[in-house]
Parts: structure tokens; sequence; C-alpha cells
């Protein structure tokens, strides 16, 4: 089904990511015939806590043919994967594909810390500023876990929020209905954009006069 979905193609801009089984399950194997043969953009991979896991990865990948054109996205959800995300990122870095994204898996990483799901998600905020810190420090994506209540639309936009103040790119979906309001919290707001325009008016203006330093609205910019 999943090749057929990717021969019939899609309108319009678009970049494919599919998800795997875990390395070691019993369907990883299978898992990358099928992606050599529909060539997505990214691949998805669960379950990573360790370098030699990106390292099997990329072995893994070459030996089904997939070339460096394909980008590896990697889910950190475990307590293994926080405690060795330098050395992961480090050997994404160096691996054909490349690693491109980091994609924090908040469910299991609650369950694997025995922690619990609240509101706030107190128990996992080390976790999240820990996986964007590691990715900035890559240059790389880093996308927010998901939000399980698609009725809740306010609890999710509370959550994609605070997302956006950690430093997240972006948040993963589980409904087409929560696309709008993520697409609302990660993308600039119409005030965000008046506010960025003055401030370019107003430092063009100030280097054609010379200057290097301005205020805007009281900020120095």
């Amino acid at each position: 089904h999943l090749l057929q979905v990717f021969e019939a193609g899609w309108p319009g801009p678009h970049y494919r990511v599919v998800r795997i089984n875990a390395i070691g399950s019993a369907d990883f194997d299978a898992d990358m015939r099928t992606v050599a043969r529909c060539r997505p953009d990214a691949l998805l991979v669960p379950k990573i806590g360790s370098a030699n896991d990106v390292r099997f990865l990329s072995e893994a990948a070459l030996r089904h043919g997939l070339g460096a054109e394909l980008r590896l996205w990697l889910m950190v959800e475990t307590a293994d994967a926080l405690a060795a995300l330098d050395d992961i990122v480090r050997a994404g870095l160096g691996a054909r594909p490349r690693l491109e994204a980091l994609v924090v898996g908040t469910n299991d990483l609650v369950n694997d810390l025995h922690a619990l799901h609240v509101p706030g998600r107190a128990p996992v905020v080390p976790a999240l500023a820990l996986s964007v810190l590691g990715a900035r420090a890559a240059g790389k994506v880093v996308l927010d876990g998901v939000f399980n209540d698609i009725t809740d639309e306010e609890g999710f936009r509370a959550e994609a929020r605070q997302g956006r103040e950690m430093g997240f790119d972006g948040k993963t979906l589980i409904h087409p209905s929560q696309i709008g309001p993520a697409n609302d919290l990660f993308g600039p707001s119409p005030g965000e954009l008046a506010d960025a325009r003055k401030v370019v008016a107003a430092y063009e203006q100030a280097q054609a006069a010379g200057k290097s330093v301005i205020t805007v609205d009281g900020r120095m910019i």
C-alpha cells in the first residue's frame, strides 16, 4: 500500500518521510526493502539508543541501495538516547545517509523514565531542552513530540506554544485537525511579521545614514 501511495505522487511541494520499525525488530529488513522501492526524502527511525545504532542504520541503508540523497530523522525517546545524545548526533553527522533532524518521542520517553503524562510536561522538560541543544549544536532540525488528545485543541495549542518557546522547529502530529493550530503556533503571526518589517525598514534607513545601531520601539537593534 505504501508503494502505491508513492507511485501515485503528490501535487505541489512536498517532503516525504517514512517511519520504519526499530533496529533489531523482526520487520526492520522488510521495512528497509520497502523504503528502497519507495525512495522517500527522509527515513524516520525510532528507538535510536547509541552511536552504534546510527552506524548500523547507515550500513543497512547502503546495503539496500539507499544513497546519500536520503536523510535520517532520528527519534529521541529513551533514557539511553538522552545519555548518548552527543555521540548519536556526531555519528549521524558522519553517516551516509546523513542526519537531518531529531524528533522527540515524548510518549515513549515518559514511559521509559517511569514518569507521568501531566499538563506542562514537567517530567520531560529537561529532555526536551537537551534535544533542542543537541540539534542546535549540530545545526539540525528538531521536532517536538505528539499531543495525544485530538479533541483538546486548547491543550494542543498550549503544548505547541511551549515547544515553540523552547526552540523547536515544529511539532509532530497525529491527526489532520492539529495541522492548522500547529501552523498558527510555529509560523509567524501577523503581528510578528509587521514587527519584523518595521525593524528591517528602520535598519535599512540607518544603514543609508551610515549608522549600525538603532532603536525600534525601545529595543536596540
